[in-house]
């Protein structure tokens, strides 16, 4: 289905922050990957230990997680397991469903994001560094609010779309609706045994 869009969507700051989102992946992911890997042949191929690299490995991977947490949550691209809106065939019931779902998640995201965000306030307070390298924990620390909070807005954002959008709409299949797999009984089994002999045996 293809779901309403608001206005805020359509703006440049909209599209701007996905990019970022997106550089933040990208750079992130392959600094990990290379961090992991010279951590690797130093300690196993050089017998050499590198000073604190896992406090970088730490910093790195946090911020990829929780912002990769939060695009997944823009583009819909997050794992879930919907057993409820396949078997469900008409618009409304669909329309209702995603708005449940939708809502539930909301819910829960605002929960975490104040906590989150008390959480912050607290590590800032705290001032703690990495016992290596001296880092700010709050830089890792505070990827846990920015996270969940960026998923609290995306959702709330594909909440107030899932209302605009009609019924009729969520009733149009789209590459990504699941396909449904129809099992051939034991008479069209054999049917088709049957066509493949004859066409081997001509």
């Amino acid at each position: 289905m293809t779901r309403y869009q608001l206005w805020i969507e359509k703006t440049a700051v909209w599209k701007a922050l996905l990019s970022v989102e997106r550089i933040i992946l990208i750079a992130t992911g392959a600094f990990s990957a290379l961090l992991v890997t010279f951590n690797v042949l130093c300690r196993y191929i050089f017998k050499v230990d590198v000073f604190a690299n896992e406090e970088i490995i730490t910093l790195v991977t946090l911020w990829m997680y929780f912002i990769g947490a939060g695009y997944c949550s823009a583009t819909e691209g997050h794992i879930k397991a919907d057993l409820i809106a396949p078997a469900i065939k008409s618009g409304r019931g669909k329309k209702i469903v995603k708005i449940f779902v939708n809502t539930v998640t909301v819910i829960v995201e605002g929960f975490f994001t104040y906590y989150g965000y008390n959480y912050l306030l607290w590590c800032i307070g705290r001032n703690g560094r990495t016992p290596g390298l001296g880092i700010p924990m709050v830089a890792s620390q505070m990827t846990l609010f920015i996270g969940v909070a960026l998923m609290f807005i995306y959702t709330l954002v594909r909440l107030a779309g899932y209302i605009m959008t009609p019924e009729e709409d969520f009733l149009v299949e789209t590459e990504n609706t699941p396909v449904t797999v129809e099992l051939m009984d034991e008479d069209e089994i054999s049917a088709i045994a049957t066509e493949i002999k004859e066409e081997e045996n001509k």
